[in-house]
């Protein structure tokens, strides 16, 4: 018994420095991102009184700007899906200069509609070219950012700015600029690997859920209710829908 004893505390003492190391490793695991105070909430618009891209643009536009003036809150933006958040948007994607074979897959990519402040609000580093700016509207030239995986896998040893890409479609999407390349960010945790993303401005590409991320001076809890009024109190319109208020990614 003594010795059986022994052999299971053995096993114990053995899974347990596993995964002690398993842990230790994934937090030296960059997530791509750096937002020790930030808050991230969803917002969900709905009919009949949000009718389509127009009004998501307009409310996610104006929204960022208004929620920065209030006390302690340092950057807004948005976002069609959180990083580390297990989901995202994957579509077909073509690039140019790279057709695709007879029989061979579509080209498949994460996208997402991202805001001009999301970026610097959860801290995703800027390689090269720009964010998006509020000149990036539904009527100026459709632009976009790629992820250095992606520029990696198609430009090793070129820049991927200015280059062109366009998501597939039955009426022919317009070729879209690449103005900006950003690191990789971990979408679906710290010991998985990514796909290659593509971000388009809110503008351009609008949806009605998006996540509301706000970059704090202090404790994020301190600020949530203010923000949580600020935009039920909006002076155009109101949200319909909350869900998923959480503190922290």
């Amino acid at each position: 018994m003594v010795v059986v004893e022994i052999a299971f505390s053995l096993l114990l003492l053995i899974g347990a420095g596993l995964l002690i190391q398993s842990f230790i490793r994934l937090n030296a695991v960059p997530p791509g991102f750096d937002a020790p105070n930030a808050l991230s909430m969803s917002v969900t618009l709905r009919p009949p009184r949000y009718r389509g891209p127009t009004d998501w643009a307009a409310l996610f536009d104006t929204l960022p700007a208004r929620l920065e003036r209030l006390p302690g809150v340092q950057g807004v933006g948005a976002t069609s899906s959180l990083p580390l958040s297990g989901t995202g948007g994957r579509s077909g994607i073509e690039v140019e200069g790279f057709p695709r074979n007879p029989g061979q897959p579509e080209l498949q990519s994460d996208q997402r509609s991202a805001t001009s402040d999301y970026f610097r609000a959860l801290g995703i580093p800027l390689l090269a070219g720009r964010y998006f700016t509020a000149r990036d509207t539904v009527d100026s030239p459709p632009v976009a950012i790629v992820d250095e995986k992606m520029a990696r896998r198609f430009w090793p040893n070129r820049t991927a700015v200015g280059k062109h890409l366009r998501r597939p479609g039955a009426g022919g999407d317009p070729w879209v600029e690449i103005v900006g390349l950003v690191g990789v960010v971990k979408q679906y945790g710290l010991d998985l690997d990514t796909r290659m993303t593509v971000y388009f401005p809110q503008a351009q590409f609008s949806l009605p859920n998006m996540y509301i991320v706000a970059r704090t001076r202090g404790n994020p809890g301190a600020a949530s209710q203010s923000i949580v009024h600020e935009i039920r109190s909006c002076p155009c319109t109101a949200c319909e829908q909350w869900r998923n208020v959480c503190l922290g990614l």
